[in-house]
């Protein structure tokens, strides 16, 4: 999913408002509790707020309250329940530490260690424009990563199509409470002009390659004593590929070793003059005994993760070794078209790849899911 896709589904938030009319929202006992916990409200103050938060539900983003996204709730959902929230509650938290005066402070709600590390894309706008800002406004050591889109958003009064250039830095949950911190502390813009950032959960697979130690790789612990690096000589094999390294080999197991979806993915249509456009070598991943393909999702996706255990070997100890496809990505505007097929249910880790017709052994990359599996 890109940026523009997540924008666009924004659309639909305005239908929730109809749900509650003019007669005023009654909540139940579970909700006045819930809102309780986290802000520290008295029930008055907490059926108060939760009334005042459904009257804004026709506010889609900007304007009276914080809106999020259908899309953007079922990413963090399990995170933010986990915290004690429901929809409603989180989207009046955001609102909260964006639209109280200078000086004052918000009582954050107590949080629980995500189980693993999340992103999320802010539009260079207003206070906001530009890469150095939202360093100085997350506190950051040096300047987020940037992306540039063009929106199609059809103008719903006329057969205009919006094309609207814009560009987005990347950044983690915690960097984006900094900044939405800083907005109200050091700015006047959001309490003044009704501005509200524009922020977009980044669902691609992450890739964050370690430039100095072995981890992520496929199949290995790199926390055990015995898998560090030694300081010998084969210590640069295993920080290979580095981070930024391209053009970079690729493992695949499932979809993306079918050349129509690479195709589709990097917008190589039928006609292009390069027949061999997509080529693909025959592979298999080297030191299987600790990795598995198994399911999620009710068997419907393939899930490539680690296997540690005996019981999932075969009697001599190792697994059969997992064929595939290896594909040598030139670019990160590949890598990227690829990160975001495959979601945030993944992540890009090192293997070692056999290229079966040269029985050539080379350091690449590929995407190993960390959710839970099918049973």
């Amino acid at each position: 999913m890109d940026p523009w896709s997540e924008l666009e589904s924004m659309a639909g938030l305005a239908l929730r408002a109809a749900d509650h009319g003019e007669e005023e929202y009654q909540p139940t006992p579970h909700e006045i509790k819930r809102w309780q916990k986290p802000f520290n409200y008295t029930k008055s103050e907490a059926v108060e707020q939760i009334r005042q938060q459904k009257k804004n539900s026709a506010d889609v983003l900007l304007g009276q309250g914080c809106r999020i996204s259908d899309l953007y709730w079922e990413e963090i959902r399990a995170e933010k329940e986990a915290q004690g929230h429901d929809r409603d509650s989180y989207e009046h938290y955001c609102s909260s530490m964006l639209t109280r005066p200078e000086g004052t402070t918000t009582t954050k709600p107590k949080t629980t260690s995500p189980t693993r590390k999340t992103y999320d894309l802010i539009k260079l706008d207003g206070p906001l424009s530009s890469a150095e800002r939202i360093r100085v406004a997350g506190g950051l050591p040096t300047l987020p990563p940037t992306f540039s889109g063009t929106s199609n958003l059809e103008d719903g009064d006329s057969d205009h199509v919006d094309n609207e250039q814009a560009s987005f830095c990347r950044v983690g949950n915690a960097t984006k409470d900094e900044i939405l911190e800083w907005l109200v502390t050091t700015t006047t813009t959001v309490s003044t002009s009704g501005w509200r950032p524009t922020i977009v959960k980044d669902s691609a697979a992450s890739k964050d390659l370690s430039p100095a130690t072995p981890y992520p790789t496929l199949g290995l612990d790199t926390t055990m004593p015995q898998n560090r690096l030694s300081g010998d000589s084969r210590d640069q094999a295993l920080l290979q590929p580095g981070p930024d390294e391209y053009p970079v080999w690729y493992f695949f197991y499932g979809t993306l070793a079918d050349p129509t979806v690479l195709r589709r993915l990097f917008s190589i249509t039928s006609d292009d003059p390069d027949p061999d456009a997509i080529v693909y070598h025959p592979a298999k991943l080297h030191g299987s005994s600790d990795i598995r393909l198994a399911t999620w999702g009710n068997g419907k996706y393939n899930a490539l993760v680690d296997s540690f255990t005996t019981d999932l070997c075969r009697k001599d100890g190792r697994n059969a070794p997992l064929a595939g496809k290896a594909y040598l990505v030139t670019d990160r505007a590949q890598e990227d078209a690829l990160r975001y097929y495959e979601t945030d249910q993944y992540e890009v880790v090192r293997c070692l790849i056999e290229l079966e017709n040269s029985k050539e052994f080379v350091r690449g990359l590929t995407f190993r899911f960390i959710g839970a599996v099918d049973s």
